[in-house]
């Protein structure tokens, strides 16, 4: 028996956009109204059961929990201090089995009524449980003693600290200039008394977008790549560039 094919929705706060099979099936859209159409439009009828609609959340920061910490109660008591809830979200979370970790996120209201519009179930999961799990695959790739690795979009850094193999946390932050984005770094590295000298910014995908930020940071830091081929710009807009290995 085939595994059914997975159609994933790239979700931000105010645009969206489709992918299947590592590829974009769709533009960027901004109107909500038309998302249950489009993901119809591209699930042929007679194929409805053997498709996987998978929600990818962006929109908000999610947090890492110790499952021996976590109470299924009250899942939101690990999230509001570090992110408030937005109105017209909810509270979720997943289990990552291997590591024993509870990642907890918010979701979109919305994706009810998409899945009662599609009849089907969403599974939906957050953008960092997917980086999370590339990451501990491929962080023995870096040799540094301590990784930054460091996810850029067009208004945000994501990070996520490692210390050798081992995963110490992850971190949202806004900045609006090269300027800014240095010195955010530069303020995390002091604040853990981080050694410059064992120390590697990983990017995740060396998108073009950002070559020019990559090389305004190798002034300061040593920087590594997990793949050291330059991911090309699809499109003008900047939630185009980004790895698609790490969401297909």
């Amino acid at each position: 028996m085939t595994s059914p094919e997975k159609l994933s929705i790239h979700l931000f706060l105010d645009e969206f956009f489709l992918s299947k099979s590592n590829q974009l099936i769709s533009g960027v859209q901004s109107d909500f109204s038309k998302l249950g159409s489009l993901i119809s439009s591209n699930i042929p009828k007679k194929r409805n059961e053997q498709y996987q609609i998978e929600c990818i959340a962006f929109e908000y920061p999610s947090v890492f929990v110790p499952n021996k910490y976590f109470r299924q109660s009250t899942p939101i008591d690990y999230i509001k201090n570090f992110c408030q809830k937005p109105s017209n979200y909810s509270c979720s979370y997943n289990l990552i089995q291997k590591h024993n970790l509870i990642n907890v996120f918010y979701t979109s209201d919305r994706l009810d009524s998409l899945s009662e519009e599609l009849k089907t179930e969403l599974k939906s999961v957050h953008a960092w449980d997917k980086i999370y799990h590339f990451l501990t695959r491929n962080i023995g790739k870096i040799h540094s003693d301590n990784k930054l690795v460091v996810f850029f979009q067009s208004r945000y850094l994501d990070l996520f600290f490692f210390k050798g193999k081992k995963f110490c946390g992850a971190n949202r932050f806004e900045y609006e200039s090269e300027t800014e984005l240095i010195y955010i770094l530069l303020c995390f590295i002091e604040a853990n008394n981080l050694s410059y000298r064992n120390l590697a910014i990983v990017p995740i995908g060396k998108q073009e977008k950002y070559v020019p930020i990559y090389n305004s940071l190798k002034d300061y830091f040593k920087i590594e790549y997990f793949n050291n081929e330059i991911i090309p710009t699809e499109a003008t807009h900047s939630i185009y560039h980004y790895p698609w290995y790490l969401f297909s």
